[in-house]
């Protein structure tokens, strides 16, 4: 049933896509290197990015006009050139610095403001010495994160304080054009570097709350898979016999709780056995497992005699409005239930996963198909299920299988398939039934190292003889 195979995983990154052409742009700018990062790191560089180009274009038409009234057409024009130079450093910085928090790009921003700054015409550095002013701010792009933001800030805030100090003796500050331009320019820098510190604080301290919120999560989860797995292995048959019947179950669960099912219920004269598939997973799945197994076996002590057929439209009828009403799921389940007689008559009905019946008079393998309906998907099944009878000589056996075989896939995304299950029954069917089990999970685990859905068989080899216990392995 491909409904309960669960999809492969990718390594890579699902990046999420540009949803207009300014995106688009900002991601060429970006690079693949930086693209190739999880979605939400992407996501945040494709806000930083904008933000800074948006902040840098804003400062410049403020900045700009400024210096120009104040310090004249020469200075202006080479605060022009300078930041038009060093705007791609803003942005290609978190390409080579693997910086990819809004204060990286915050930081780089400030690094040029400094440097614009700095080139002006004379004596700005005056009060400090030019290496140690160059060297804090672009450390501090280079480090890009919160904590380097707010250094550059203070470290502007001291930068002014040394301006004043330095301009107060040489000029009233109401006629000193150059100190307030580098006073705009170093607030900036400061206010800049202190939103970029809470922007920080703030995702950080929202990136704990979601972690917490998603281990909690997955502590429940993995309750709920403990208690899944708990009840898929205790509906299991223990040791049971059979007259003349020889039987061998092998039950493999994936890392995610299944929904296979398979029982065995002797009675007189034969037995009742069956196999299904839930279509979903977990817990769930573990509740509709353990409430068909309840109605199988009631119903079939309550009327042995009855046919496949009659004790599937009854177990529908619970089972529906178990799922449906109560659960409120819309899961269902594939099930093949049989009834099987001493003399080797065998009755069945449901849909499920084709049987294959080996011949060994003939030496060869039979398909059988399952004809009836889903169980729990709708109301009534009747019209839909039908008795379907075959006859086992003595030496014949039976395979029931999870569709965990046949979907498992091999690292080209090659199905197992029906065809090599059925050549791999033919050749082991000389062995007794255990060892029958045994070679069919071995052939598809070597196929499929890393099952995707939980891998069930069930062999059943008609003796005609004394009772054989049934040998479980889960």
């Amino acid at each position: 049933m491909s409904q309960n195979s669960l999809p492969a995983t990718s390594s890579a990154p699902s990046v999420p896509a540009p949803v207009n052409g300014f995106q688009r742009w900002v991601d060429r700018l970006l690079g693949a290197e930086v693209l190739s990062r999880s979605p939400s790191t992407v996501r945040r560089m494709r806000m930083s990015v904008s933000s800074a180009l948006s902040l840098v274009a804003i400062s410049g038409l403020i900045a700009l006009p400024l210096t120009f009234w104040l310090e004249g057409l020469s200075p202006a024009f080479w605060m022009l050139f300078v930041g038009v130079l060093l705007t791609p450093l803003t942005v290609w910085l978190p390409r080579w610095t693997r910086s990819d928090t809004l204060p990286g790009i915050f930081t780089s921003m400030q690094s040029v403001a400094v440097i614009v700054g700095m080139s002006l015409s004379g004596g700005v550095v005056g009060a400090v010495a030019p290496s140690w002013h160059v060297m804090v701010p672009l450390s501090a792009g280079l480090l890009a994160g919160p904590r380097a933001a707010l250094a550059l800030g203070s470290v502007s805030v001291v930068h002014v304080a040394f301006l004043i100090a330095q301009s107060v003796g040489l000029a009233p500050l109401a006629e000193n054009g150059t100190l307030w331009v580098r006073v705009s320019l170093l607030v900036l820098i400061f206010f800049t570097s202190v939103l970029a510190w809470l922007y920080e604080t703030a995702r950080e301290r929202a990136e704990e709350e979601l972690e917490s919120k998603h281990r909690d999560e997955r502590k429940q989860l993995e309750k709920e898979l403990e208690i899944a797995t708990r009840i898929q292995s205790s509906i299991l048959p223990g040791e049971v016999e059979v007259p003349g019947l020889e039987m061998a179950a092998r039950m493999l669960p994936a890392s995610t709780v299944g929904g296979d099912y398979y029982d065995i219920l002797p009675v007189e004269g034969g037995c009742w056995f069956g196999i299904g598939d839930v279509s979903g997973h977990g817990l769930d799945a573990g509740l509709i497992m353990m409430m068909l197994q309840s109605t199988i076996s009631g119903l079939s002590r309550y009327n042995p005699k009855a046919s496949p057929r009659e004790l599937l439209n009854l177990s529908n009828q619970v089972l529906f409005q178990n799922i449906r009403k109560r659960l409120k799921r819309d899961d269902y389940i594939t099930l093949a239930l049989l009834r099987y007689s001493e003399d080797g008559e065998v009755v069945v009905a449901g849909a499920h996963e084709e049987l294959l019946l080996y011949r060994a008079r003939e030496g060869r393998c039979e398909r059988l198909e399952t004809r009836g309906a889903w169980i729990g998907a709708m109301r009534s099944i009747e019209r839909f299920t039908v008795d379907t009878r075959f006859h086992l000589e003595p030496g014949d056996a039976l395979l029931l299988y999870t569709d965990g075989l046949t979907e498992a896939r091999n690292t080209a995304g090659e199905m197992f398939g029906l065809d090599r299950l059925a050549a791999e029954f033919e050749r082991a069917c000389q062995g007794t039934v255990a060892q029958i089990a045994d070679q069919l999970v071995g052939a598809v685990a070597q196929w499929s190292e890393s099952p995707q859905d939980d891998r069930t068989v069930l062999v059943l080899r008609h003796r005609g003889v004394q009772p054989v216990a049934l040998k479980k392995s889960a």
